[in-house]
């Protein structure tokens, strides 16, 4: 539609015939038109019934993730075979159907006269940043098969597809955490004198927007999971739904006036809760962000989520009070210690109510003290400082302090 219609067209059903002459499969062209009025253009696509995404597959518990994965990588080992670069290649843009994997999107097809080794890894690096973290063990597989099915060596490209995957997952995460303070298809922001309001589209109730405009009423009629100086907690119910509501204090006039041109804790926690939420680590799901401001000055904030029902670490050891399901825990916290360095993050509060267990998954809470870092040395001591913490949660129990040492011996903190 619009005044680009043709040349949007154009570009799909390009995609299409390369995908098509590449030998790859994809929903075939059938027919193509103008609207009467000339205000658009018209594709009939071929129809592919019971299809899925892809990305419902790459599921812990699917048992067909790795050979679909393995599929891809070789769909995309054809695909720069023959001089084409997929440029939007997410995962719902394979297709799992009856006759195998298809690949879409004929419009963010590319073809090159030459498609270099470079732009062949940064477009492979493009897929594998898609995928869930819990598959990042599986990357050297799929490169050894991408690598196969185009005749090379998946140790010659190893460190500079390594490189260009660090990249593209920093490009990612830049332009996410961009959007998350303005509005957008995702986020819708309320700004005044008075506020700065930022919501879940998705998650927007009237019980959500009556909570935002009466938080103090809220959290002195509800019951205070926390009450601090500096911050008090509170679980609200609202109709058949719990929300936490956690408002950062103002304790003086001198914390007023420290705080006042710097970010809240509250706008720092959305961010943080939001990057989890971006990359699957379980935290409670963000809902709204509220700051008070006078004159453009920030006052007293508040950051609101889903209430979870679940045990702390402690509690949770203390309940099975068996070794498997100590074990079990154990490695959830190495796999959240792996993640962390992956994605150069340190949590900055490792005490053992800052973890919840809840289906089989670690809830991370309390993140206002979580930092993203930006060099080696700086990331290398703040994971040692949260390792330092964490072991200091066991102290008391020399076996469980043994166990949890031991799952944590291979990790570099």
């Amino acid at each position: 539609m619009g005044n680009d219609a043709s040349k949007y067209c154009l570009r799909e059903k390009n995609g299409v015939e390369a995908l098509h002459n590449a030998g790859i499969k994809t929903a075939c062209l059938v027919g193509a038109g103008r609207l009467h009025d000339g205000g658009g253009e018209v594709l009939l696509m071929e129809y592919l019934p019971n299809i899925s995404h892809l990305s419902a597959f790459a599921q812990p518990s699917s048992e067909s993730c790795n050979e679909l994965l393995c599929a891809a990588a070789e769909m995309l080992a054809k695909l720069h075979d023959n001089g084409l670069e997929h440029q939007d290649c997410h995962l719902d843009n394979f297709l799992v159907t009856g006759q195998g994997l298809y690949l879409v999107d004929g419009d963010a097809v590319k073809q090159r006269n030459q498609l270099t080794d470079e732009q062949a890894l940064r477009n492979l690096a493009l897929f594998f940043v898609q995928l869930p973290l819990f598959l990042m063990p599986q990357l050297p597989e799929l490169t050894h098969i991408y690598c196969r099915c185009r005749g090379r060596h998946s140790g010659e490209i190893k460190s500079q597809l390594d490189v260009l995957v660090r990249q593209q997952r920093a490009d990612r995460q830049r332009r996410f955490l961009k959007k998350i303070y303005r509005d957008c298809t995702q986020f819708k922001v309320d700004q005044s004198k008075s506020r700065f309001v930022v919501v879940d589209r998705a998650e927007q109730s009237e019980e959500l927007v009556g909570l935002i405009d009466h938080l103090d009423e809220a959290i002195a009629a509800s019951e205070l999971l926390k009450d601090g100086n500096s911050a008090t907690v509170a679980k609200v119910v609202r109709g058949n739904r719990s929300f936490v509501v956690k408002r950062y204090n103002m304790k003086s006039l001198s914390h007023r006036l420290k705080r006042c041109l710097q970010p809240s804790r509250a706008w720092l926690s959305w961010r943080n809760a939001q990057l989890l939420c971006f990359y699957g680590v379980a935290t409670p799901k963000p809902l709204a962000m509220v700051e008070q401001r006078v004159a453009g000055l920030r006052g007293k904030a508040y950051f609101i989520t889903d209430y979870v029902e679940a045990p702390s670490a402690q509690a949770f050891v203390e309940q099975v009070g068996d070794v498997e399901q100590i074990q079990w825990l154990a490695q959830q916290f190495k796999v959240l210690f792996s993640l962390m360095r992956l994605l150069s993050i340190s949590h900055g509060d490792f005490k053992e109510s800052n973890f919840l267990v809840k289906n089989d998954a670690l809830c991370v809470i309390d993140l206002d003290s979580m930092q993203l870092h930006h060099s080696e040395k700086a990331l290398t001591s703040a994971l040692a400082k949260d390792g330092e913490r964490f072991m200091k949660n066991w102290s008391a129990d020399p076996r469980l302090s043994a166990m949890m040492s031991q799952a944590l011996s291979d990790i570099s903190l």
